[in-house]
């Protein structure tokens, strides 16, 4: 808004406004103009480009007070997004992309294709996601004591706290060798795609003495790969060990005949601490099992 003066015309305003910008839409303006009550208005078309080349000072348009003067914008150009492609990809990079219309294989054949050392079980896809407020499921593991959480929830609650590119499941085996076509998805601004050369690692993480990647060979167990990690650490729940499948993200439970493969993650928790009650009821129990034993003894040395 600016202060108005006897006299002033539209050129003394579009002056005072620095002049139109150049995404104006000039052709459409408008100005509305009040009565001296103001309580009724009428809107005047201006065709700006026609008046600035027909009347270069526009002297003869005079201004009123309480005039306003509305110019809009041209609509924007559509502007695409952008996905990373690396790895085993015939010509890594950035490309643009239709937010939410472009899919994966489709980036994958813009690129080039996957090359002949791809390992498509270990290729992920990450999205850069920030929690909102709306999600009540975010929500309600925040609120949740770290304790009672799986470690698939506890992992997903630090990269969502964390800002950190969380992985979108996708199986590129089924998509790309049995031609799994649910397993397509379609990208959003900011994606990337890692395609790795087969992998001759595992890693080891959580309550172990070296979390990190450690070595693979064939037919070793669980154990024995944590113990190439340093092994379990005083706090480790050697009850509750979790495989975390390479390329798929799946979290399963190690047990049985359970087969780990180069590019797993081990993943070993946390001993899930006793509660106050808890161990109030133990000291109770074990207390009053002392008490009887006592009991038991003295009546039986009388």
């Amino acid at each position: 808004e600016f202060e108005f003066c006897p006299g002033d015309s539209l050129s003394d305003l579009l002056e005072l406004g620095q002049g139109l910008r150049d995404d104006a839409l000039s052709e459409e303006a408008e100005l509305v103009r009040f009565d001296p009550k103001g309580k009724t208005s009428h809107t005047i078309p201006l065709n700006l480009v026609e008046l600035l080349a027909a009347n270069p000072g526009l002297h003869n348009l005079s201004l009123q007070p309480e005039d306003r003067v509305f110019i809009r914008f041209k609509p924007r150009p559509y502007l695409p997004g952008e996905a990373t492609i690396l790895g085993e990809i015939k010509s890594p990079g950035t490309y643009p992309i239709q937010d939410g219309k472009t899919s994966l294989t489709e980036l994958v054949n813009l690129a080039g294709g996957l090359t002949t050392r791809a390992s498509l079980p270990e290729a992920g896809l990450f999205r850069t996601s920030f929690p909102s407020l709306a999600e009540s499921s975010f929500l309600k593991l925040a609120q949740a004591s770290p304790n009672n959480l799986r470690p698939e929830e506890f992992e997903y609650l630090k990269s969502r706290q964390e800002g950190r590119a969380v992985r979108v499941s996708v199986d590129f085996v089924k998509l790309y060798e049995q031609n799994d076509q649910s397993q397509d998805r379609f990208l959003r601004d900011g994606d990337s795609i890692f395609v790795p050369p087969p992998s001759l690692v595992v890693k080891v993480a959580g309550q172990v003495v070296r979390s990190g990647l450690v070595p693979f060979s064939q037919g070793l167990s669980a154990g024995e790969l944590v113990q190439r990690a340093g092994g379990f650490s005083g706090q480790a729940d050697q009850r509750k060990i979790y495989v975390i499948k390479r390329g798929s993200g799946e979290w399963t439970r190690l047990g049985g005949k359970q087969k780990i493969e180069p590019g797993d993650t081990i993943w070993v928790p946390m001993k899930a601490d006793k509660s106050f009650w808890a161990t109030f009821k133990d000291i109770v129990l074990i207390t009053g099992t002392l008490a009887t034993t006592y009991f038991i003894i003295d009546q039986t040395t009388k």
